[in-house]
Parts: C-alpha cells; structure tokens; sequence
C-alpha cells in the first residue's frame, strides 16, 4: 500500500504516504492522551505547591523565634489585611473612573 497524498501550493508540492499520514495521527493521538493523563497529577502538584508556600509563610511569621508575642502578630495580621483592602479599593476606584471616562464619552 503505497499510495500517497499530495497537498501543495504554489511554493511546492509535499507527497505524504497514507502510512506517514496514519503515522502523524497515531503520534498526535498518544501525545494528547499522555497530556491529558498528565493534567491531574500535574494540577495536584501545583495546590500542593501554593499550599505548602501558604505554610511557609504563615509559619515564617509565627514561629517562635520571631520573639512576636499576640499583640505584635494581631498588629502585623491587621496590617496585612489592611494593605489588601487599599489594593483592592485602588482597582475598585481605577474601575470607577474608566466607566466614568466611557459614560461621559457616552452622553457627549
């Protein structure tokens, strides 16, 4: 079975056996199905890897050795929490003004 398939343009002919055809497809079938049994173990690894990163640095800032004592930890938790919601309140507000800038290009 020799027969070939010629898929061309103006540049250049290129001749394709059925065989190499089969091939290719048989090649491009195992890759996706290895990808796709590949997917979950990789998605396990990576919350493995945020979750240990999430112990570390909460570990980092409670341990003993830091020599923070409850007040201090609160104090620094607070702080913490408070840099997040003044990040968020700058994207909110950034928001804010471009739908402000769209409006009035709008009613104009």
């Amino acid at each position: 079975m020799n027969s070939s398939l010629q898929s061309g343009s103006e540049e250049g002919v290129i001749e394709l056996t059925v065989e190499e055809l089969v091939q290719n497809l048989n090649d491009d079938t195992f890759t996706k199905k290895q990808l796709q049994s590949l997917a979950p173990v990789l998605e396990k690894l990576e919350d493995q890897l945020k979750k240990q990163e999430g112990v570390v640095t909460s570990a980092n800032l409670f341990s003993p050795g830091t020599g923070l004592d409850y007040e201090d930890q609160l104090h620094k938790l607070q702080e913490i929490s408070l840099e997040k919601v003044r990040a968020k309140e700058q994207k909110i507000a950034e928001r804010m003004a471009k739908l402000q800038e769209r409006l009035a290009k709008i009613t104009k």
